[in-house]
């Protein structure tokens, strides 16, 4: 972070102040100014209070500048003192100097010595300064401009740069330098308020540059996470640089992405084109224009073509990574990183945009080792407006405590808090995804994929369970399958009810209703438990003729599961008092009703090849773990953790068969019961897990004391920008049907919000 404090001073220091060419000896021939001469390359000057304070404020973004904060200050701020703090190159080498219109018995620092009393002024310094008065700092008198309200400090731009060179490459510097003149001064204001330190500049050039500006548009392909972006011109080229730390590799260009507005002349295509997700691909070299940065894979880069902007790589794996968070919506001027000091950026010839947090992993631009402290990101910009004037800005936001969520593709905001839901529905006609979701006052919503209301019905009490989608009468039209507490429920597209339903039940639906086909050539079943009964329905919603309506010995747990192994049919049904019945397609008993441990909290079916290898997998607040099949006892093994609060979730993913959650402690097991996972979480959450997506291995979690939702992936880390606002039910769906994902979830009140995912 110091390097970019520094850089932020250097370059505004340098870049803003030198445009001043006031009259230093007619009006500060008795300033301490005047006492300064050639030798002399950096100045701050401290007037007042509000001066003292940005230099010596723990939260303030100059504290940690190496080069500020080698002068020792009082502890308290005279208000009848002024002090002109300077460095200069001396006999012995780099020195540090201190002008103060009081006496300096504030001063214990052993490295300064008093040596004088010069024109007025007290000075000390860390060596012998004897200034040449004869030799005046004639382009530091240039700079002297109207007292400001804000710090102001002076630099030679290519000896601040010089200080900081270990820090920068080569070719940054020269970038940098580009921006001005050898020997240049330049003075800028800073202003450090709500945790935005802003500088300011202006100076004079000997040439017309106001022709040369980059209009920001490839900002918009920049990703969020990005560390390091550059976005400049060079001969009528527009360009950007972007490194992103999308993992730890030895090759500092590797994540280097190189961003141009497409030449024709600069195109060398070598293989035909690829696709991804739409985006064409191809081989093309990186424009001649840009040699001088020597990137090793410019002759070949993997070249993403969207609009006329190309998007340049090392590696087809690499331009995927970015892609993904361009189709994501995942980019940088989206991000409260850059929004929070977006209102000081503009159109500028020159723009350099860092977040340290992300500079974690080598880069062919900035030492990573530099220290950072407080600094959340930083942008600087060069940029003209007038012939023979240059202007230059630095914005900073530091010491701020960022949350960086996903970004928010839309939100719906419903009648009422939001009671049940989301489901996910397919628009046939145009197979887009919509969603689904159900008020407190019982309405549903159908929602498009852009977050517009479709239509609202009012249903007579909340869904029990799921919505489903079904293709009722396999015509490839979609229809709405569920239970209320009172009714069946079998919607169209449009809200409408279908056939004869709804279907009255004389009792309560305590579960959803199953949808079965026993055959391609079958007509479907709908089964669904009414009370104790179980009840079987056409395709019209009448009752299917030959069914034996079993009673069952306790109302449904969970909807009826319909399996087949050799030939045989088995409806299988859970009830409230831990009895699983096996029925066939008429409704009479297929196995003898097996008993299952009623301790259990929380019970998985888990579905294998043959009957024999099926089994009800469970866990009690014991922290015992139950297997039993449909034909043998329970086997139980007590390996879980203890408590009320734990959560379990049984997944046919491989290694992490079982997750458990206990407070704020994830940990996994696979088949053999061996830990696969053991993860904490940032705050402790509730019990109830929600697998999102089976195939990404991704876990949603509901925090227990705050308004956060959180996805963690079983590879071992959480999603970017986790957590977001959210809790209860949350899906993960494609909604724009462009490969990248979004989250739905409630806020928790009235607003139903979809959030962009990069995976």
């Amino acid at each position: 972070m110091r390097w970019i404090i520094r850089l932020t001073i250097i370059v505004i220091i340098a870049v803003v102040g030198w445009f001043w060419y006031p009259r230093l000896f007619e009006e500060k021939a008795h300033s301490a100014y005047a006492l300064l001469d050639a030798s002399v390359w950096m100045i701050v000057d401290i007037h007042d209070e509000r001066d003292f304070e940005c230099l010596t404020d723990s939260a303030g973004a100059l504290i940690e500048v190496d080069i500020l904060n080698q002068w020792p200050l009082p502890t308290e701020w005279s208000s009848n003192a002024s002090l002109v703090l300077f460095a200069f190159e001396g006999a012995k080498g780099p020195g540090l100097g201190i002008l103060s219109s009081n006496e300096l018995d504030w001063l214990t620092d052993p490295r300064f010595t008093f040596q004088s009393e010069l024109g007025g002024f007290h000075l000390s310094a860390t060596q012998d300064y004897a200034p040449d008065l004869l030799a005046p700092n004639l382009g530091f008198n240039q700079l002297q401009s109207e007292s400001s309200p804000t710090l102001r400090v002076y630099a030679r731009a290519q000896h601040l740069l010089q200080t900081y060179a270990t820090n920068l490459s080569i070719s940054l510097i020269r970038m940098i330098m580009n921006e001005g003149e050898k020997d240049m001064w330049i003075e800028f204001d800073l202003n450090d308020e709500g945790n935005v330190m802003q500088a300011t500049g202006i100076a004079h050039t000997s040439d017309d540059q106001t022709q040369r500006s980059t209009d920001l548009h490839l900002l918009r392909f920049i990703p969020a996470n990005a560390g390091l972006a550059i976005v400049s011109a060079k001969d009528s080229l527009n360009y950007g640089l972007v490194h992103c730390a999308y993992g730890m590799s030895a090759d500092p260009y590797e994540y280097l992405f190189v961003l141009n507005e497409a030449r024709t002349d600069d195109q060398t295509h070598s293989i035909p084109d690829q696709n991804y997700q739409g985006i064409p691909i191809s081989i093309s070299a990186v424009p001649s224009r840009l040699d001088a940065l020597e990137i090793p894979w410019a002759k070949e880069a993997y070249t993403a073509h969207i609009g006329n902007v190309q998007i340049q790589s090392a590696s087809f794996a690499s331009l995927v990574r970015l892609l993904d968070d361009y189709l994501a919506d995942d980019k940088l001027v989206g991000s409260p990183y850059f929004t929070q000091i977006e209102g000081a950026i503009s159109d500028a010839g020159f723009t350099l945009y860092v977040r340290p947090d992300q500079l974690a992993t080598e880069n062919p631009f900035i030492n990573v080792d530099i220290p950072w402290p407080g600094t959340n990101s930083l942008v600087f910009q060069a940029f003209s407006e007038l012939p023979g004037q240059k202007f230059f800005t630095v914005s900073m936001l530091h010491h701020k405590d960022i949350v960086d969520e996903a970004p928010i593709v839309w939100s719906a905001l419903l009648d009422t808090v939001i009671q049940g839901g989301p489901w996910s529905f397919r628009n046939h006609y145009t197979n887009e995804m919509e969603v689904l979701v159900q008020d407190a006052s019982d309405k549903l919503y159908l929602i498009n994929k852009d977050g517009k209301t479709l239509w609202k019905k009012k249903l007579t009490s909340p869904i029990v369970g799921n919505v489903q989608m079904i293709d009722l009468f396999a015509n490839g039209k979609h229809q709405l399958l569920f239970a209320t507490r009172d009714r069946i429920q079998l919607l169209d597209r449009n809200g409408n009810s279908v056939n004869d339903f709804p279907f009255k039940l004389k009792n309560q639906a305590t579960a959803g209703p199953s949808l079965v086909r026993y055959s391609s050539k079958d007509k479907p079943r709908i089964l669904f438990g009414d009370g104790s009964s179980l009840v079987n329905l056409d395709e019209q919603g009448l009752a299917v003729k030959g069914w034996n309506t079993p009673s069952l010995s306790s109302t449904l747990e969970a909807p009826i599961e319909y399996l087949s192994y050799q030939g045989k049919d088995y409806l299988v049904g859970r009830t409230a008092n831990g009895k699983v019945h096996f029925l066939d397609r008429q409704g009479k008993d297929r196995l003898r009703t097996i008993q299952l441990d009623t301790n259990q909290s929380v019970v998985y079916m888990q579905i294998g090849k043959a009957l024999g290898s099926c089994a009800f997998v469970g866990s009690d607040t014991s922290g015992n773990l139950y297997r039993q099949t449909f034909t043998s006892p329970a086997k139980v093994v007590n390996i879980l953790p203890l408590g009320s609060q734990v959560g379990m979730l049984h997944t046919e993913i491989e290694g992490h068969n079982i997750v458990t959650v206990s407070d704020d402690h994830v940990i996994t097991l696979d088949g053999s019961n061996n830990v696969g996972l053991d993860y904490l979480l940032p705050e402790a959450v509730d019990k109830s897990m929600q697998l999102l997506d089976e195939t990404k291995e991704w876990i949603g979690f509901n925090a227990r004391e705050s308004n956060h939702f959180y996805i963690l992936d079983l590879d071992g880390h959480m999603l970017d920008k986790m957590p977001v606002i959210g809790k209860g039910k949350a899906m993960v769906i494609d909604l724009n049907g462009n490969g990248s994902l979004e989250l739905i979830v409630s806020d928790g009140k009235r607003e139903l919000k979809a959030y962009s995912l990069a995976d």
